[in-house]
């Protein structure tokens, strides 16, 4: 099956020479089709440029781009139809209502004459707004306006960038059940954007982890979700961490292991103890998500 989006050896440089800024390095991703799709990193990891150049909204210094096997960009078939999307800080024209937003909208889509603008704004929360001036919108109320223009088009792909940001727990609430119901009812590939790894694990079904401009890894949250942790208190804490290997992280007198099976445990415990290494206690956690981010981030 064809991909929903790709990205392949995707350079982005701003500048020259001595100057050049390079957002996105040598970048390669394929995001499959169906489901939520999420993309983590810290700020200026390259999250929105590549947003950008998947809508066409920039060109890429060099590599491809598709959307649903699409190169950016072409007019047959039109990939600006199989995607849209709200990167950034959303900005609308204050003196229009929310529901005149809408509506100015959707007569740049071929096809939108007949959207049912009022069904929209009740979607995201905003009915009760709907007549209210973008002026007066909160941060938070402007985030749900623009999911609310994304999903007028109908476009198989839907890219938000950030979509969390600016709302309170309740408005996160509502903003994940919007993405979830959009991806499961409808032939819809969400994918967003964010660096909250607890929100994006309560969301998504896949993750990328991007880090200075290039993709680090991937993987299934089940897989993040379903491994457990083994927390170690031991002594000397840096002659466990030889022992152990890359599986192994310091946590202040701890150590830290993740991936690996409970059948393994007694094994691990008796290397350490072979090599005299105190093991004054050993305890099984939950996923250790945070580590599995900072991990993917430092490479």
């Amino acid at each position: 099956m064809t991909a929903a989006l790709e990205a392949t050896d995707v350079t982005m440089t701003h500048g020259s020479g001595g100057e050049a800024v390079h957002a996105l390095r040598n970048l390669s991703l394929q995001i499959p089709r169906g489901g939520v799709f999420g993309i983590i990193g810290p700020n200026g990891a390259g999250k929105s440029t590549l947003f950008r150049l998947w809508l066409g909204l920039m060109r890429a210094t060099r590599g491809e781009l598709r959307v649903l096997g699409a190169p950016v960009g072409t007019a047959s078939p039109p990939s600006c139809r199989l995607i849209a999307g709200s990167v950034g800080l959303p900005s609308f024209y204050p003196y229009l209502t929310g529901e005149q937003t809408l509506q100015m909208l959707s007569r740049f889509d071929p096809d939108g004459a007949g959207r049912d603008v009022q069904a929209l704004l009740e979607r995201v929360g905003l009915a009760k707004a709907a007549k209210q001036r973008v002026a007066e919108y909160s941060a938070g109320m402007n985030q749900r306006l623009a999911i609310a223009s994304a999903m007028m088009s109908r476009a198989p792909v839907v890219l938000l960038d950030e979509p969390m940001s600016s709302l309170d727990p309740w408005g996160i609430r509502d903003v994940r059940k919007i993405v979830r119901e959009l991806a499961d009812q409808g032939d819809t590939t969400v994918v967003l954007s964010s660096h909250q790894l607890d929100e994006v694990a309560r969301i998504c079904d896949n993750v990328a982890i991007l880090a200075a401009g290039t993709v680090t890894r991937t993987a299934s949250l089940k897989d993040i979700s379903g491994s457990a942790v083994l927390r170690l208190a031991v002594a000397p804490v840096d002659l466990a961490l030889t022992i152990l290997g890359p599986l192994a992280r310091r946590d202040s007198d701890h150590v830290v292991l993740t991936g690996l099976q409970r059948s393994e445990a007694p094994d691990v415990i008796r290397r350490l103890t072979s090599a005299e290494v105190d093991v004054f206690e050993a305890r099984w956690g939950g996923t250790d998500q945070e580590a599995y981010l900072f991990e993917g981030t430092s490479r």
